[in-house]
């Protein structure tokens, strides 16, 4: 992209980032979720909190009646899209939504590395009919009661099969009656068409692009991907936006200092 730093090269403004896929893209951007910092100021978690709190808002201000399946991906490894699954998950569960986010990369899962270690089963061996019992395989966050998820382990094999198979589609229609809202957190469509297997047990599409690792190219990619699925709504969600580009203004009235945060840091994004 023409906009400096889009693909790595010298610093560019936020603004001038969106800007850039806007134009290159008809898929609309959702939101944009801040730069991620290991060791961040007060300030900082709290732009990256709030920066969840205005993708959840939006989310919910779609329209989507009764419980609703979230399908989130990107085209390459590293640009957040279980970093944005993760967090955008405790997000809905701290404002009361009932929410699971499910792990279905199979070939490098990353749910449990970010989220808690678990002892027990997951979605692979739900589907390959080591276990049968639901409860086998789902697990309670530590700290958030409305927070629960379902890991996976690697499969040798066919990972299409299990992933389109009817028994992945009956577990998330019989999930559908408990939360409110199940994420799925998809491999990254740009190596392997897992995502387009989800397809059709997923209402929402959402394509994580981030700051130095996205390209043109990328863009034109997920305008392929969003086209297999017409009768879906599909979202960009911008990550990396630079923590001095991104102002609400309010940030000194509302518990800045008070809250909790439980936004994920762990991860690299």
């Amino acid at each position: 992209l023409e906009v400096p730093n889009f693909e790595g090269t010298r610093e560019g403004s936020t603004e001038g980032h969106l800007e850039q896929i806007q134009a290159n893209s008809d898929i609309p951007i959702l939101s944009s979720v801040v730069e991620h910092e290991d060791k961040g100021s007060d300030i900082s978690l709290w732009k990256l909190k709030e920066s969840f709190r205005d993708l959840s808002t939006k989310l919910g201000l779609l329209g989507k009646k009764g419980p609703c399946v979230l399908g989130i991906t990107s085209i390459m490894p590293g640009e957040g899209k279980t970093y944005t699954a993760i967090n955008l998950g405790i997000t809905f569960a701290e404002s009361g939504k009932r929410t699971l986010i499910i792990d279905t990369d199979m070939r490098k899962p990353g749910l449990v590395k970010g989220m808690q270690q678990v002892a027990g089963k997951g979605l692979a061996d739900y589907l390959q009919g080591d276990v049968s019992e639901l409860n086998k395989i789902i697990h309670q966050h530590e700290e958030l009661k409305n927070l629960e998820f379902i890991p996976t382990s690697i499969v040798k094999g066919n990972v299409h099969e299990f992933l389109s198979s009817p028994k992945l589609k009956e577990l998330v229609a019989s999930l559908k009656n408990k939360y409110d809202y199940i994420i799925i957190d998809t491999p990254a469509v740009g190596l392997v068409s897992d995502f387009l297997t989800l397809s059709d047990i997923v209402d929402v599409n959402l394509f994580v692009v981030r700051r130095n690792i996205a390209k043109k190219k990328f863009l034109e990619d997920l305008a392929e991907i969003a086209s297999h699925g017409k009768d879906k709504q599909s979202f960009i969600i911008y990550n990396g936006a630079l923590k001095e580009d991104y102002k609400y203004g309010y940030g000194d009235k509302y518990g800045l200092n008070q809250e909790r945060k439980l936004v994920n840091e762990s991860l690299s994004v």
